[in-house]
């Protein structure tokens, strides 16, 4: 078996599920033709997006160019430019930072601030992109750039907050005068927040000295969803609301009040407005796994939802990215536009194909497409910006093959296709019977002082906390290990560390029994050249019905690595821990 083969697993408990309930589920058909009504939309990173007046003066090649539906775009105070700290970019360039969280800090914005952007957007002829979007992004990280602390993120208990609402209804007032569809929330919580509570959607990053219950603030983050959308709704009341990273119905630890703000959101939502949960689903390929996490979505949100009955109204939309893993070390590193090559990206164009009529037959209405080489596409005066490891691609990013999978996938695809690359869930048991067991001290038995590294193994992280936990126990023994943080939250890990010379060039697989109560943890295999070091950017799941996990991960050698790290590792969250146990690491035959 290639090591191609071993590199191309699984990513979450959902797509492993899927994959091994798809052959008595996808009868062998061919899926009908997708017709207009289903809308394909895009954007890129905030450093590659067109601006407005980029789109003025480009809008007949882009939609020449682009086989798509609508864009995501940012709009931007008349003075933003030239309040920016770092470099002051003439307006045009399609290049602007920080400025994507402001509608949801502290300073009150007015309709005439944003007049430039919108006299480009009234002066832009669209034609064929008919669905576009303002992009709103609920992280504040704009007082970095500018310095104006009236930027930051407010509390949702501050008595200012009824600002945030009010720039949500300038926001979707200059929507509805560009002849925009609606506004996009994009509420994933980045590092670099602003403000006295730098992830908003977190319970547990509140300040230690707020003594408010998570009841507390949930009814009161409820509240503002209403109070927000009451605003958009007033001043648009036909609006369509793009929800990211969903409405609420997984990601509990990191994200427990954005499903209680969707909730009020729906309640101010009116009877004209429609609220799209965007599914994320960046590695998903196949119409089985579309299909499942469509009804995941509604069945989990309907069971977490407070309003049940606006619920069933919301509609079901899809996130892919496109150009997956290409800018970070990996199997996929890199984005190849040599024809034979193809096959090493993520999505090859065939593959890419079939993908984009998956998605877009089994969504409401939405698919809608991250791309980290935007630059291509949005704003090609902007090829200074290096995106992923082959960087520039002077032929463009997109042509031949891949132009052709977006012409065509609309056209009718057999739902039953597979990719061809070979996917596999690997139990403990496989790797058992595949090799030997490289780690020391692997079923983590060994303990010299309980609440300290077992031999073997070094703890590190962000206030990472390690203990002998004899009650969580898998692979037979005694005991296994626990981590978790003192802090609000944390990464946290135990690293085992292996001279790479034995098995340069060679591939490994790391696996590890993980335990924990939402679902996080996981496991990593890195390799170090010097300070440089690359990481296994897949993993699959395998779960038995005890509530243990088995994950793995596979990578590479490479033929000048020193260093070999195998992490079990976990974003922690004061309060939980996650055991591991019964780790293997085994070279692949």
């Amino acid at each position: 078996m290639t090591a191609r083969m071993f590199y191309c697993v699984l990513m979450c408990v959902s797509y492993a599920l899927a994959c091994l309930a798809y052959c008595g589920s996808v009868m062998a058909q061919t899926g009908p033709a997708v017709g207009q009504g289903k809308k394909l939309i895009a954007f890129a990173t905030n450093a590659h997006a067109a601006s407005p007046a980029y789109l003025r003066e480009h809008i007949a090649e882009m939609e020449q160019r682009l086989p798509l539906d609508g864009l995501i775009i940012f709009v931007y105070h008349d003075d933003w430019v030239t309040e920016a700290r770092e470099g002051k970019r003439a307006r045009g360039s399609g290049i602007k930072n920080g400025q994507e969280g402001m509608f949801f800090g502290g300073r009150r914005f007015t309709r005439d601030d944003f007049s430039k952007d919108l006299g480009d957007l009234k002066a832009t002829t669209f034609s064929k992109f008919t669905d576009n979007f303002i992009l709103l992004s609920t992280t504040e990280l704009g007082s970095q750039f500018t310095g104006n602390k009236e930027h930051r993120n407010l509390d949702w208990f501050d008595p200012n907050w009824s600002a945030i609402a009010g720039n949500g209804a300038v926001a979707a007032w200059v929507a509805k005068e560009a002849g925009f569809r609606g506004i996009f929330i994009d509420a994933e919580q980045y590092a670099g927040g602003q403000g006295p509570w730098k992830r908003p959607f977190d319970y547990r990053a509140r300040p230690d000295m707020d003594q408010r219950t998570l009841a507390e603030v949930s009814t009161q983050a409820r509240k503002r969803g209403r109070e927000w959308m009451q605003a958009v709704t007033a001043v648009y009341p036909d609006i369509t609301v793009i929800l990211y990273p969903n409405t609420g119905w997984q990601n509990t630890i990191d994200y427990e009040l954005l499903g209680p703000f969707a909730d009020g959101m729906l309640e101010g939502l009116g009877p004209k407005a429609t609220l799209v949960d965007s599914g994320q689903a960046y590695q998903y390929q196949t119409y089985q796994e579309f299909v499942n996490l469509k009804d995941k979505a509604r069945k989990q949100g309907l069971k977490k939802t407070q309003v049940p009955d606006l619920y069933r109204n919301v509609e079901q939309g899809f996130g892919l990215w496109l150009d997956h893993e290409s800018r970070v070390g990996g199997p996929f590193a890199g984005w190849h536009t040599d024809p034979k090559d193809y096959h090493k990206n993520y999505r090859p164009p065939e593959e890419l194909g079939h993908t984009l009529h998956n998605a877009l037959t089994v969504s409401d209405r939405y698919v809608w497409l991250y791309v980290w080489h935007g630059y291509e596409w949005w704003a090609p005066g902007t090829k200074n910006i290096k995106s992923c490891p082959l960087c520039p691609h002077p032929d463009g990013l997109f042509q031949n093959a891949y132009a052709d999978a977006f012409a065509n996938c609309r056209k009718p695809h057999p739902l039953d296709w597979k990719p061809a690359r070979e996917e596999k869930i690997f139990t403990a048991d496989d790797l058992a019977e595949m090799g030997e067991n490289i780690l020391d001290n692997a079923d983590l038995e060994n303990w010299l002082v309980p609440d300290q590294s077992p031999p073997g193994w070094y703890l590190g992280g962000q206030g990472p906390v390690v203990a002998r936990d004899d009650k969580n126990i898998k692979s037979g023994g005694a005991y296994s290990a626990a981590l978790s943080t003192v802090l609000a939250r944390g990464h946290v890990f135990l690293d085992q560390r292996v001279a790479a010379g034995p098995y340069a060039g060679k591939t490994i697989t790391l696996g590890a029994w993980v335990r924990a109560e939402h679902n996080t943890g996981g496991v990593q295999i890195l390799d170090f050249v010097g300070d440089d070091h690359e990481s296994s950017a897949v993993t699959s799941e395998w779960t038995d019905d005890t509530g243990w996990r088995f994950m793995t991960a596979t990578k590479t050698i490479r033929e000048d690595a020193t260093l070999i790290v195998f992490r079990l590792g976990v974003g922690a969250v004061k309060g939980f821990s996650v055991s591991f146990d019964g780790s293997q690491a085994v070279v692949m035959q």
